[in-house]
């Protein structure tokens, strides 16, 4: 073998090494551990199977901090926790969003919590292989028995699991796969939904601002054999854009609760539904909206099915447009109880003095004479009181006159005399003089005085 070769060989060798551990370094940038608890997190990686050990766990809770945490197509990232983990605890502190591609899994029964306030992206293909219940949190603080904690107070956390998030999400929550646990949590500022999220416990969505259903996307909770968990959406303002939020039960259960303190719309045949096949009294949908905005040609529905109790719908709202209350389904956008009982007591409706079965008012098209609608008289005491006119103003004599442009003012008011106080000073002020005849010109009468008159007095009277 030539020099040559054995060079080219050794070569070939180092580029492969390099490519290599570039590759195992680009899988593990997206799962990159921190270093802020007792215990850190171990990642470690063969091909394109992440295994993530460690962490700190207290009692039966187990806590992860990761500086980045992304799982890209064809990737596996497992949790190989302990058996006596209930909880996996898990947060992001830097400042990238966690983009979920590909699959996560653990071990046993374990509730999997995931907060990263930046914002958390399901894309199509990521799957979730979780048995116990998820919770996806763009929270910065988490509520627990003895309190509030900030994300990065982690290693301070009491031994119990968080109980709940509190609000200020900044990050935003896109989940474009198909997701399923026993019980699902989703809050954030912002939550889009296109996938399909289901459940055999209950499903809560929170949002500080919206929530958007779309793209067919179905959000439901259902029980094959009894029991059902409970659907509940809470935000600001809720969009279903072809979208279906359901709740299936046997006996129990099965309820949906919509609270839209702004804005609830429905539109491209939009559902929100329950059936109960049982005796059960669940299958109830209770709506809380600011207004409730529908395209009234369109087939968006608010319906339960129901065989024998429950199935109730109750809806408060400001005002409901587009949405009509019917015994039968129409092809039009409807509130219906299907029941053998008596369905249409079933619905309850409260709005703020608008009712949207009476429709549009009509307005008068002819013109109001206002004429009529004054009174002509004064008062009762119309005997005792008087109105005069005396000519001197701009009223008429008489009320069918019109009124005339020239107010015939006349001015009462003293002329004092101009004394001369100041010398000989002349005063240059005009002095009225009163006409002593007229003179009639071209057909116009003037009234003139005689030059006699600006040294006469002042007449009490004149006779022309």
């Amino acid at each position: 073998m030539s020099i040559t070769t054995v060079a080219n060989n050794i070569c070939q060798v180092m580029l492969n090494v390099i490519h290599m551990s570039l590759c195992i370094t680009a899988v593990q940038a997206q799962v990159v551990p921190d270093a802020t608890l007792p215990n850190n997190s171990t990642v470690t990686s063969q091909h394109q199977n992440i295994t993530i050990t460690g962490g700190t766990q207290t009692g039966a809770n187990l806590f992860h901090s990761f500086l980045q945490f992304s799982v890209k197509n064809g990737e596996s990232v497992y949790f190989n926790n302990a058996p006596r983990v209930d909880n996996i605890i898990m947060r992001v502190t830097g400042r990238d969003i966690s983009n979920i591609d590909g699959l996560i899994r653990t071990a046993g029964n374990v509730n999997f919590y995931l907060f990263n306030p930046n914002g958390i992206y399901l894309g199509k293909n990521a799957a979730l292989d979780i048995k116990g219940s998820l919770y996806l949190s763009t929270a910065e603080s988490w509520k627990f028995p003895h309190g509030v904690k900030d994300v990065d107070n982690l290693n301070l956390l009491h031994i119990s699991a968080p109980i709940g998030v509190q609000w200020g999400s900044t990050g935003n929550i896109q989940v474009d796969a198909n997701l399923s646990a026993q019980n699902l949590n989703l809050t954030a500022n912002n939550i889009t939904i296109t996938g399909n999220v289901t459940s055999s416990g209950d499903i809560t969505v929170e949002a500080s601002d919206g929530l958007i259903i779309t793209d067919k996307a179905k959000v439901s909770v259902g029980s094959q054999d009894g029991a059902s968990g409970n659907l509940q959406l809470v935000t600001n303002n809720l969009t279903i854009e072809g979208g279906t939020v359901s709740a299936k039960t046997i006996t129990e259960g099965g309820n949906v609760n919509v609270y839209a303190s702004s804005l609830l719309t429905l539109r491209q045949n939009a559902t929100i539904s329950t059936v109960s096949i049982g005796k059960g009294n669940g299958a109830n949908i209770n709506i809380e909206a600011g207004f409730i905005l529908v395209n009234p040609n369109g087939d968006n529905d608010i319906t339960t099915n129901v065989m024998q109790d429950g199935g109730k719908i109750r809806i408060s709202s400001n005002a409901i447009f587009g949405l009509e209350k019917r015994r039968f389904p129409t092809g039009r956008s409807d509130i219906l109880v299907t029941s053998p009982a008596s369905s249409h007591r079933n619905i309850n409706i409260r709005t703020l003095n608008i009712d949207p079965n009476r429709g549009v008012a009509q307005l008068p098209t002819s013109i109001i004479d206002v004429s009529k609608q004054i009174n002509q008289t004064c008062s009762n005491q119309a005997t005792t009181n008087r109105f005069v006119i005396v000519g001197r103003g701009g009223l008429p004599l008489n009320t069918t006159e019109a009124l005339s442009v020239n107010s015939g003012w006349i001015d009462w008011r003293h002329i004092d005399e101009v004394r001369d106080n100041q010398g000989n000073e002349v005063s240059t002020q005009p002095q009225l003089i009163e006409a002593t005849a007229w003179e009639v010109e071209n057909g116009v009468i003037k009234l003139v005085a005689s030059h006699k008159a600006f040294q006469q007095p002042m007449m009490e009277g004149c006779n022309l």
